[in-house]
């Protein structure tokens, strides 16, 4: 009888240390979730820095660009007059237009460069939603998880407890007789 109420008793302390564990488990994943959703923000946060990054050179290459071509432009003036050609000759005119092709093109390149950095700016925003969606998920399975596992030791105490009801009323019967009326 005593060996019965022994097994009882490491039945009920395993199913309690394994909701204690299962509870645990839980608290360390939903603090790997809770880490991982800053994680996410951070990224976002850095991203978007980049993002403003990116649109400060564009606008400063653009500067730069218009820059270099008004030097330009001054250059070929003071060239032409300093050959007497002035602003009429063939030669300035020849200058100022390639000088606007060359603007044109460098141009034309640094929005095409700007318009796929920005592409991809919105795709890494588009992969840091989805690795959100995934670690509320990993959170939500987490939860789940904890509840199958609790579940199977409430039902492997049961079962033990149906399985020794007949020791376990022995024994409390045992202790009530020993302990005698109160």
């Amino acid at each position: 009888m005593l060996i019965e109420a022994i097994g009882g008793g490491l039945a009920v302390a395993g199913a309690i240390q394994s909701i204690v564990g299962g509870q645990k488990q839980a608290n360390i994943q939903n603090k790997q979730f809770r880490l991982s959703q800053q994680i996410s923000a951070q990224s976002q946060r850095a991203e978007a820095v980049r993002n403003a990054q990116a649109r400060s050179d564009f606008r400063s290459a653009q500067l730069r660009i218009i820059q270099e071509a008004q030097a330009a432009r001054s250059l070929a003036l003071s060239n032409a007059t300093t050959q007497g050609v002035g602003t009429q000759g063939s030669t300035f005119g020849g200058a100022v237009g390639q000088i606007a092709g060359q603007v044109s093109q460098q141009l034309g390149d640094l929005r095409g460069n700007f318009a796929r950095g920005q592409q991809i700016f919105k795709i890494n925003a588009e992969a840091s939603r989805l690795q959100g969606q995934i670690n509320v998920l990993g959170g939500q399975s987490n939860r789940v998880q904890r509840d199958i596992n609790d579940g199977n030791a409430l039902f492997k105490l049961g079962t033990s407890v149906i399985g020794n009801s007949t020791q376990i009323g022995n024994t409390f019967s045992g202790i009530r007789n020993a302990l005698g009326p109160q």
